[in-house]
């Protein structure tokens, strides 16, 4: 929604929309929980339930309901910290940036060899070599392609 077209019926309707979402949220909640199958199972069975009547509000594929979530990888989640930093930064700052999108924690070593791998590739530039904790400061360059994610 835009600000421009943002009226008073347009709330309203929005209002609607969310409020339906979340009571479809809740039956379904508390569907999984009388019922204490696994909640793939009661969505595949809602599913099946409604394409008899109309069109499935949920689609779930068979390779997605057996499939884990891949893990996102260091150098996406070190490109999307570095995607978010303003200026010079250091090693720190990515850790730091690291920890607001993951709750696993990378080694200096790592997030070291995803910002040389980008200086090489030409994305940033050393600005300061510094030693010990410091380290060096690296700045982004107009060839530094934003991360997808972002």
């Amino acid at each position: 929604m835009q600000w421009d077209t943002l009226t008073l019926e347009a709330l309203k309707k929005l209002e609607t929309k969310l409020l339906g979402d979340l009571e479809a949220v809740r039956r379904t909640l508390a569907l999984a929980q009388q019922s204490q199958t696994p909640l793939n199972e009661v969505l595949s069975g809602l599913i099946s339930r409604n394409q008899a009547t109309e069109t499935p509000l949920v689609q779930v594929s068979q390779t997605a309901r057996n499939q884990p979530p891949s893990p996102i990888k260091v150098a996406d989640l070190t490109r999307q910290a570095v995607t978010e930093l303003d200026g010079s930064f250091g090693i720190g700052d990515v850790k730091a940036q690291l920890k607001m999108h993951s709750q696993r924690t990378f080694g200096d070593v790592a997030i070291r060899q995803q910002l040389k791998k980008m200086e090489q590739e030409g994305e940033l530039v050393m600005t300061f070599q510094g030693l010990g904790r410091a380290g060096n400061q690296y700045a982004k360059t107009s060839r530094f392609l934003p991360s997808p994610l972002y």
